[in-house]
């Protein structure tokens, strides 16, 4: 019985995400079209107002990642002052730059984040600590 609750319960919750992307989408679109610049705000605001629903930061972020990686919206970028379809090669190659350096600088802290566990866990041992 509780199986059954739960699979009703994802399954209404998948659909809400659903709708909710779609009024993003279409948000998106109209914004882009008219302006080429959307924000977080603007498009929580707009699905507030039109589903009286609260989306969060990170919420849109993975609805607009999966726009992306889905190829809905083709070269939709994003900068400090929001969300926007590139309009030459020059855009999108100065957003990859930016990434790859994002990439590499995370890259550097996990290797540095795992060799202080390595250390740790080592020192744990040692002193027959448990971390």
């Amino acid at each position: 019985m509780k199986k059954a609750t739960k699979s009703k319960t994802t399954r209404k919750v998948n659909q809400k995400k659903m709708e909710v992307g779609k009024i993003i989408l279409s948000f998106v679109e109209h914004k882009l079209k008219n302006t080429n610049q959307v924000t977080n705000f603007q498009i929580a605001d707009y699905v507030y107002k039109t589903m009286n629903v609260k989306i969060s930061d990170v919420e849109i972020r993975k609805t607009i990642s999966d726009f992306r990686n889905q190829n809905i919206v083709s070269l939709l970028l994003a900068d400090s002052k929001g969300y926007f379809v590139a309009q030459n090669e020059l855009e999108v190659k100065e957003w990859m730059s930016l990434h790859r350096k994002k990439i590499d600088s995370m890259k550097i802290t996990l290797q540095n984040i795992e060799r202080q566990l390595e250390r740790r866990l080592l020192v744990a041992e040692y002193y027959g600590e448990k971390f």
